[in-house]
């Protein structure tokens, strides 16, 4: 009898502890705790701009039909910034498919600040997104191509070719935000990108000055080459940026519009192939993960701007939809 209770009572001692363990664990989907083997495809999105009114069709489509309008092109992820209400509905829609989710964080330096200043803007700000949404956002990607707001000259490869001003500036209020966000949320994981190219002059200036991220990222376009042979000097600018030691994510990609219009078929194969290359050369650069931009056309946009969309204003999808639904769903 006694060993019975004995048994009884160790039995009941690791059921409280499983309990402890369940409860005090971070409350973040299985996604968000994203399976390091499962690789990311995502969509970009902006639902931060609720002031363009009911017809702009990040606003007339319900997130919900929205992110059912990325899984069944095959895709588990979506990028954006959000206010607060759309934060909300994302988390939860994105939630119920297992997707993951990267809040885009949009604020940019303020050139009117120094650069001590602009850190404590970045650092209050990082701070109080991690906090209201600690548990739930896992993934932040920490503003977006500051590395042209630096008001660059050349092709980026080199901290000299950006404005040393503003790059203080943008740097300064980057560490803000990186601390901001980790001192908020110690699970959270930061991102850093630059716009593609030979823009990685920028994250290896940020690094030898001391900044710290979670995971690089950088953007790519089809008029800006191959990513293992890029046009400057024929750079591999994926093995550059795996050089960080960090995951690497494409935050953005996508076929470039041509200012004479808009060649569907050109930019679905271009998508194509893009996937098939990054496929390909995921493993050798620890590449996990490539977001397309962007989920819909913007036509008040105006120049090639309004042609991004892999589905068009009135829920069309467009050829680099059905591109990307045949090359992930095979």
């Amino acid at each position: 009898m006694s060993r019975i209770k004995t048994s009884m009572k160790k039995y009941n001692q690791v059921a409280i502890s499983i309990l402890f363990l369940a409860l005090s664990a971070p409350a973040y989907s299985e996604t968000q705790e994203h399976p390091e083997q499962t690789f990311i495809w995502g969509a970009v999105g902006h639902n931060d701009r609720p002031d363009r009114g009911r017809a702009y069709p990040y606003n007339f489509f319900s997130v919900s039909e929205q992110m059912d309008m990325v899984t069944t092109a095959g895709m588990n992820a979506y990028r954006a910034g959000c206010k607060e209400e759309a934060c909300e509905k994302l988390i939860e829609e994105t939630g119920k498919r297992g997707m993951v989710f990267l809040r885009s964080i949009e604020m940019r330096p303020d050139a009117k600040l120094t650069p001590e200043e602009n850190y404590r803007r970045g650092y209050n700000h990082g701070l109080e997104e991690a906090q209201k949404y600690k548990g739930r956002i896992k993934y932040y990607e920490a503003s977006n191509e500051l590395d042209n707001w630096t008001k660059l000259a050349g092709d980026g490869s080199h901290k000299v070719m950006y404005n040393p001003f503003r790059y203080r500036m943008a740097r300064e209020f980057l560490r803000g935000l990186v601390d901001g966000i980790h001192a908020g949320d110690k699970e959270a994981r930061v991102l850093i990108d630059n716009a593609g190219w030979c823009h990685y002059g920028f994250l290896k200036a940020l690094w030898a000055d001391g900044v710290r991220w979670d995971i690089t990222a950088f953007h790519w376009y089809s008029d800006q080459g191959d990513i293992e042979r890029a046009g400057c000097q024929a750079a591999n600018v994926a093995e550059i940026h795996a050089s960080f030691g960090k995951p690497v994510w494409i935050t953005e990609y996508n076929y470039r519009p041509k200012k004479d219009g808009y060649d569907q078929e050109e930019a679905g194969e271009w998508v194509a192939a893009f996937i098939n290359q990054v496929k390909a050369v995921a493993p050798k650069y620890n590449i996990q993960a490539a977001f397309i931009y962007e989920l819909f056309d913007e036509p008040d946009e105006g120049g090639t701007e309004k042609y991004y969309g892999i589905i068009e204003e009135d829920g069309k999808r467009k050829k680099t939809w059905h591109s990307i639904r045949e090359s992930l769903t095979d």
